[in-house]
């Protein structure tokens, strides 16, 4: 794909929404922005995937919990912004600490590396795998192929963000479901090889 510029910023804001989808909107009011702003274009010939966004309604129809997928193919024409700041072109090493110069994670969660709640403004953010920089000096990551060293390399930077109503993270249920975040895991491409799982971790392969 040729070099494009950036369609829309989507602006990631606690309590109101992930870019054009809004908290407290219905399920059409939602499907219908989807068709008109986040599907598929073609710009200078090249086809862009839209966003992928996934929504929880209550029981009243309105939207409560909104998630965000990253997509490498889309992520620099929709660059994903939280107070200024590029979440998915961003690595989490580097992220957290700058979000935590405003609100603090819940450092009790038994997922933490993975995910990372904010309770005071019920944001989330989450990756399916941990990879840090002296990770590439490990045998098991030199033994593997080139597009299996680059998918583990995807996993410096968070693959989901969600914001969510007030207290949202107060349920424990909601707390043990954070693991959940991006149900199609496609977008995320977390179909491994069994023979990279057992490269990674030194097991027989099968």
């Amino acid at each position: 794909m040729s070099k494009l510029k950036s369609i829309e910023n989507i602006q990631v804001i606690p309590y109101e929404g992930i870019g054009r989808i809004k908290l407290g909107l219905t399920e059409l009011q939602i499907k219908n922005i989807i068709k008109t702003h986040y599907s598929n274009k073609k710009v200078n010939n090249d086809i862009v995937s839209a966003p992928f966004f996934e929504v929880e309604y209550n029981e009243q129809g309105e939207a409560i919990y909104i998630e965000l997928a990253r997509d490498d193919s889309n992520k620099d024409l929709y660059p994903t912004l939280f107070k200024g700041i590029d979440i998915f072109n961003t690595k989490a090493k580097d992220l957290i600490p700058q979000i935590t110069k405003y609100y603090e994670y819940n450092s009790n969660d038994i997922n933490l590396g993975y995910s990372y709640v904010f309770p005071a403004i019920d944001l989330a953010l989450w990756r399916p795998s941990i990879f840090e920089e002296e990770d590439k000096q490990e045998d098991w990551f030199k033994g593997m192929c080139q597009e299996s060293q680059q998918f583990e390399i995807r996993h410096m930077y968070f693959c989901f963000v969600a914001v969510a109503i007030k207290d949202y993270y107060s349920s424990a249920e909601n707390n043990e479901d954070i693991m959940n975040l991006g149900s199609n895991k496609s977008y995320c491409e977390l179909k491994e090889s069994a023979d990279h799982i057992a490269i990674k971790y030194n097991l027989q392969k099968p």
